[in-house]
């Protein structure tokens, strides 16, 4: 547990506690020491952004993110191979590229109702190859370049949006399992035109 009692969490700070004084702490910085053999991890109230490559290669199977998170950056979770769920908070803003590439255990992806991300970004998803179903919230409109590059066991996508997002060309190239998409019985002509090679 990483709580609001901990001093601001930096670049290759150790996690470690901070007796006396109580410090407010806004952001997790990029490649926390100190995780090895971590696997569980609950991220307190008061966190609003995890930098760049903040649990990057970690041990962690299972972690909380707290509501009020606004920002997950770049390589966050990359190539934490033991990371098997993760619910995105419906306060979370901006979910930037590649945060969960070579998480190649993950397997569910809960994004809250009332989610406000807007874009799923490059390589987002890159090479999680046991993800096999994942839900596009309807707040996303536009999903980029190799969102979901490579995830072979990606079997079923639902789209609850019911205008389609902008769907780069090659956001689902190489999903080699990928079987059904759902989308709202109002749009499928919609949505058989922005994804041409899966209609």
């Amino acid at each position: 547990i990483i709580p609001s009692s901990y001093s601001a969490i930096a670049e290759n700070d150790e996690i470690k506690y901070i007796k006396g004084n109580e410090y407010s702490v806004t952001k997790i910085g990029s490649r926390l020491s100190g995780l090895n053999g971590v696997t569980s991890v609950t991220v307190s109230e008061g966190i609003v952004e995890l930098r760049s490559h903040a649990f990057n290669g970690s041990d962690i199977v299972t972690i909380v993110l707290p509501n009020g998170l606004e920002t997950i950056s770049a390589f966050a979770f990359m190539s934490c191979r033991d990371l098997v769920s993760i619910t995105i908070p419906a306060s979370v803003k901006n979910l930037s590229g590649s945060v969960f590439v070579s998480c190649s255990n993950l397997s569910n992806v809960i994004f809250e109702e009332g989610c406000q991300i807007t874009s799923l970004n490059s390589d987002l998803f890159q090479y999680c190859r046991n993800l096999t179903n994942i839900t596009i919230p309807a707040s996303v409109t536009s999903l980029n370049l190799g969102a979901f590059y490579s995830c072979s066991g990606l079997q079923c996508i639902i789209f609850n949006g019911v205008t389609p997002p902008t769907i780069s060309g090659d956001s689902f190239d190489d999903c080699t399992s990928l079987i059904a998409i759902f989308v709202p019985e109002e749009s499928v002509e919609a949505y058989k035109s922005a994804l041409p090679n899966y209609a």
